[in-house]
């Protein structure tokens, strides 16, 4: 009797562990798999950003999310769209990527806006645009969804970002990092 219920009780374990095991490990493959862009832990991830219009950068140890650093972004009050400008990527087809994803800290709330261009982007109607990235104060993971982003420009063939802000009416200082395309 005692062999039996033994018997039974290792077919109920391989049985559960067929069921659920592949689940698990299924589950484990779904992760997002992501693509590093910037994390500002070589000086190239900080010579490919540029600053624009009344902009300094450099780099901080503070609110780093990827490794030790973060990139320091103090943006100028009164100056037309103050911000950064970045041109060289790791890879320049997100066709394959769901979202961009990217870490910033702000000293205080403010709205960011961005673009994204390919080589055909002549103009505000021919690339993307997102005029509302509103920051809270502290920590946020700002997430563009690509499938948006395909809807106006051609996400093998990405040209440039622009982060930036509109006039702002006092400085802004943001610290950006963790800069990733994610499946």
């Amino acid at each position: 009797m005692r062999k039996v219920m033994w018997v039974l009780l290792g077919c109920v374990a391989v049985a559960f562990a067929v069921t659920f095991g592949g689940a698990l490990w299924a589950q484990d493959e779904a992760k997002p798999a992501t693509t590093m862009l910037f994390d500002f832990e070589n000086k190239d991830d900080v010579r490919f950003c540029e600053a624009k219009a009344a902009t300094e950068t450099a780099v901080s140890t503070e609110h780093a999310t990827s490794g030790r650093q973060s990139l320091k972004v103090m943006m100028k009050a009164g100056a037309d769209y103050p911000g950064l400008y970045i041109e060289k990527f790791p890879t320049k087809d997100w066709s394959d990527d769901a979202a961009l994803k990217f870490d910033v800290f702000a000293d205080e709330a403010v709205t960011l806006g961005m673009t994204l261009k390919d080589p055909n982007s002549k103009n505000y109607e021919t690339r993307f645009n997102n005029d509302k990235i509103s920051l809270d104060k502290g920590a946020n993971t700002v997430t563009i969804t690509l499938g948006d982003v395909g809807d106006k420009i051609n996400l093998k063939k990405i040209k440039s970002m622009s982060l930036f802000c509109h006039k702002p009416e006092k400085d802004v200082t943001i610290y950006l990092d963790n800069v990733r395309l994610v499946k």
